[in-house]
């Protein structure tokens, strides 16, 4: 006979509270008889509360970036041999889907491994392997949760964006992911932190211009401006956005027409282009007799750009010195990519985002709006993919949103939730274009469509059309991606993804005032325009795709990230010589995303690199242009 004792919704409350958990790493490293890496780990359960917590009725919901227990996995049913396998501690894992696992105490006919209670001060071990590694604290994500089947609450010592529940990486064998070989997961000594950083008097930097101008002649004097200063455009209505974007930033000034010779005058102006120039090159003049500036350039964007100058030579104040400034891009494309498709940050955020790159000069905005785990854009036509794909929560039959993930809060709020409305969007390209930044949509597809996959499920379930259906239930293949998904990829067979991208495209490029008749630009990552691993003797790793089988007026990026070998690195040029515009975005030197140092206290990943540090950043420079 089972027993099953149930466990009420405010149970569920206080059991969050009473149960503290700790993960904590023992070693990486560990070989399986299968010869793959794994990692040996602890989760421990605690009762620090007054009352015993039942034997039953209730279970754990977390998300582990790696496969546990992987020899046990049944990849034939993406599951655990049995449909569940019981741990140490006598707790039975499944895999939920995705990164989700749950843990239940065990209650079955094996009276050897059934559950007893956790009495108050009891200390619970459950042991296991992971796939791969975890060598930082942030390898684990937080916000696990407990659930009994009508209600779903966070457990408390696990809710906060720092996993402070994850015991300390303090020895080699827990930071390193094998010892002795991986030198670069050695946390760095307080010599090492700083070595080969030169520390400079504020007085000396000052008013430098990050990136550093092309030519700068000091003059003699200085400037204060103040808000007694006038903008003057010099007749030209399409630098009034602008002068209104300079105002705002230098509080109490006017616009106003002025005569060459008038002092405190911030001059605007754009002059005729001569052949062959870039189209960004602006000149700054600061002038102490009469007290002027004098901003001149091609284009607005060149403008914008000695506007930006001015703004960091003001940054400690008005008064700056007497200057002549020439300065030009040496790349067209000098672009920043964010994802909002895992985790969604608010309209608020992308504009301080967008103001931070105006000033490094920055202006492309590589905007991920779609993945596995999210759909952000609201389309027109298409309301599932964001009242279902657009939010998180705990929904096993995602008819109501996505099931958790990435440790997501199960109640639906937080990061995992969120999305642009068509307002929000076009109010997102306008704060962009008044920075002489664009906005590059980006929906990830192909492999990594989970999103739109499920809200395109649940729209054909709802209206009993198939026209946007995108994935073919009734298919006998079984895959399991690097996320853990078995639902994720698209089939480019079916009516219904035709469907789909066409009504997405033309929707997105039409809020972007393109014409999508006329075709419309393609960039993909650089695997997407090779056909590698081959047994094509026309193919190869450095071997891209005919440039002719693709139209010739569409402008053709390929984004190169794989520096780390010494074939790999040499796909940059490969494609620049086969017709492909290059965009650098090498993982190993400009993933941002990454951990600054090797320290397992420090937040940050480490999947092209164990870390990159602000110098590194700098290192790579590249001497031609590409694009």
């Amino acid at each position: 006979m089972i027993v099953f004792i149930a466990v009420l919704s405010a149970d569920v409350d206080q059991i969050a509270k009473d149960l503290k958990l700790t993960y904590d790493v023992v070693r990486n490293g560990v070989l399986t008889p299968y010869a793959t890496v794994t990692y040996f780990a602890n989760i421990t359960l605690e009762n620090v509360g007054q009352r015993e917590i039942p034997s039953s009725g209730w279970s754990i919901y977390f998300c582990h970036h790696t496969l546990i227990q992987p020899v046990y996995y049944n990849v034939s049913t993406n599951q655990y041999i049995g449909g569940g396998l019981i741990l140490s501690g006598n707790m039975t894992l499944s895999h939920v889907k995705g990164c989700m696992f749950k843990l239940d105490p065990y209650n079955g006919e094996n009276l050897a491994f059934r559950t007893l209670p956790l009495i108050p001060g009891e200390i619970r071990n459950i042991s296991f392997l992971a796939s791969n590694w975890a060598i930082s604290k942030y390898d684990v994500f937080p916000n696990w949760y407990l659930g009994n089947g009508s209600r779903y609450t966070v457990i408390d010592n696990t809710a906060n964006d720092v996993p402070n529940f994850v015991a300390p990486h303090s020895t080699f064998v827990q930071f390193m992911r094998g010892v002795p070989n991986d030198v670069m997961s050695i946390p760095p000594t307080p010599f090492e932190r700083y070595r080969g950083i030169n520390f400079t008097a504020l007085d000396d930097v000052k008013y430098s211009i990050l990136p550093t101008p092309l030519k700068t002649s000091q003059r003699r004097g200085t400037v204060d401006i103040d808000n007694t200063w006038t903008i003057d455009i010099n007749g030209r209505k399409s630098l009034g956005r602008l002068a209104g974007y300079l105002q705002k930033n230098i509080k109490g000034t006017k616009i106003s027409k002025k005569k060459n010779s008038d002092s405190k005058v911030i001059s605007l102006k754009i002059v005729k282009a001569p052949k062959d120039v870039n189209p960004e090159a602006y000149k700054l003049r600061v002038r102490s007799k009469p007290a002027r500036v004098e901003i001149s350039a091609y284009t607005n964007g060149g403008v914008f750009n000695g506007i930006q100058s001015l703004f960091s030579m003001l940054a400690f104040g008005g008064t700056i010195p007497a200057v002549s400034i020439f300065d030009q891009p040496r790349f067209s494309y000098r672009g920043l990519q964010l994802d909002v498709a895992r985790n969604f940050f608010p309209k608020s955020t992308i504009y301080k985002l967008l103001d931070a790159m105006s000033l490094f000069k920055l202006n492309k905005l590589q905007l991920n709006l779609a993945d596995d785990e999210g759909w952000r854009l609201a389309i027109e036509g298409l309301p599932e993919l964001t009242d279902i794909a657009g939010k998180r929560c705990h929904d096993y039959s995602e008819k109501t949103c996505l099931f958790s993930q990435l440790g997501s809060d199960p109640s639906g709020t937080g990061v995992g939730s969120g999305f642009y409305t068509k307002q929000d969007y076009i109010d997102i390209l306008k704060f962009a274009r008044d920075r002489n930044i664009e906005v590059i949509p980006s929906i990830n597809m192909g492999g990594r469509a989970r999103a739109a996959v499920i809200a395109m499920n649940q729209r054909a379930d709802q209206t009993k059309s198939d026209q946007y259906l995108m994935h073919d239930r009734n298919t006998d293949n079984i895959y399991l991606t690097d996320t853990l998904f078995d639902d994720s990829a698209i089939n480019p067979c079916m009516k219904g993804t035709l469907n789909f991208f066409d009504h997405v495209v033309n929707y997105t490029t039409a809020i972007a005032n393109i014409a999508w008749k006329y075709g419309i630009n393609l960039s993909g990552f650089e695997e997407f325009f090779v056909a590698w691993p081959t047994t094509d003797p026309r193919g190869g790793p450095l071997v891209p795709f005919d440039r002719s089988r693709f139209p010739e007026k569409m402008s053709m990026s390929a984004i190169t990230r794989n520096a780390q070998n010494d074939v790999f690195i040499q796909r940059a040029t490969a494609f620049a010589n086969n017709g492909y515009k290059v965009i650098l975005s090498q993982s190993d030197f400009l993933s941002l995303d990454h951990a600054p140092e090797a320290d397992p206290e420090s937040p940050g990943d480490y999947w092209g690199i164990r870390y990159i540090d602000p110098l590194r950043v700098f290192l790579i420079s590249p001497r031609t242009q590409m694009l």
